[in-house]
């Protein structure tokens, strides 16, 4: 503990005493009062403790410490004004003697050697004209090099193309090559093309007449009110369920069976469900009617 505490105080006596203006004053104070340090430092060795600090204290009763510290204080600004005035001359000195003295006598020994101001700005005008072409001329060359540079890829882009327009061309000419081939198939494929309209037409008439047909049965049920027996024979048939519970079957099966919208199928004893099938055409009426809406019950 005790050693950190001294190391502390030397390095903080250390950074002080690289200050200038401190080590000046500690320098002017020790001159000053040199009969003190050297009184501490060669005291007798049976000289006593109380005899050290009345030595002490009867040299600061005879020079007052404030005082005393005081003209320390002043000589040691004036030691520095001193020491860097005489730092500033010397430096004068040397660069009076290095820049004027010694060019003298360089003039005088070697003229050749020594070359005046306007002679060295002009010189160093030229250089620095000299190094600007040059930068320019580099430059240039640069610009130059890279315009090639630009130059060669737009060749080599455009001997790309020429290959892939020549490919293209060949494939053309192949393609028309095959077109010419392909030409006595042309007058076939119209005559088909025909044939499938025509077939096209036919069978569009035929659904127009299917139409027809469906909506003038479906009419004739209408007319005849016969549709809600229809529905019901008709569900009873798919659902094979017996006829026979129907007091117009005779009468309105024939009907049915005019409008070939069911078919006997066996002749069977009695009206059984299975005797009769419906037709196509049947189930396409079938479903027309039951999606309209009857307000009446079905009649049996």
């Amino acid at each position: 503990m005790f050693d950190k505490f001294w190391d502390s105080i030397k390095d903080n006596f250390s950074q002080k005493a690289r200050n200038p203006i401190l080590a000046t004053i500690i320098i002017v104070w020790v001159f000053k009062n040199w009969r003190l340090v050297y009184g501490l430092f060669t005291f007798d060795k049976n000289t006593s403790q109380s005899n050290k600090l009345e030595y002490i204290e009867t040299y600061f009763n005879l020079n007052n410490f404030y005082w005393n510290l005081g003209f320390c204080i002043f000589y040691a600004f004036v030691v520095l004004i001193l020491t860097y005035f005489i730092l500033g001359l010397s430096r004068f000195i040397v660069d009076f003697y290095e820049n004027q003295v010694l060019l003298w006598i360089r003039k005088r020994t070697s003229e050749t050697s020594v070359v005046g101001i306007e002679k060295f700005k002009a010189e160093e005008a030229k250089a620095e004209s000299y190094e600007k072409r040059y930068t320019e001329e580099r430059s240039a060359r640069i610009n130059a090099q890279e315009e090639h540079s630009a130059i060669e890829k737009r060749n080599a882009a455009l001997i790309i193309k020429n290959e892939e327009l020549q490919q293209l061309i060949n494939n053309y000419i192949g393609l028309e090559s095959q077109i010419n081939q392909l030409k006595p198939y042309k007058d076939k494929a119209a005559e088909f093309e025909k044939t499938i309209t025509s077939l096209n037409q036919q069978l569009n008439e035929a659904k127009i007449r299917e139409a027809e047909e469906k909506n003038s049965i479906i009419k004739i049920l209408e007319v005849t009110k016969v549709v809600e027996n229809y529905l019901l024979v008709v569900k009873n048939i798919l659902n094979y369920v017996p006829l026979d519970n129907i007091p117009t079957a005779y009468k309105n099966l024939e009907l049915y069976e005019v409008l070939k919208l069911i078919v006997f199928k066996n002749n069977g004893p009695g009206l059984v469900a299975n005797a009769y099938g419906i037709t196509e055409l049947g189930k396409e009426v079938y479903d027309v009617l039951k999606s309209k809406d009857f307000s009446k019950t079905l009649i049996p």
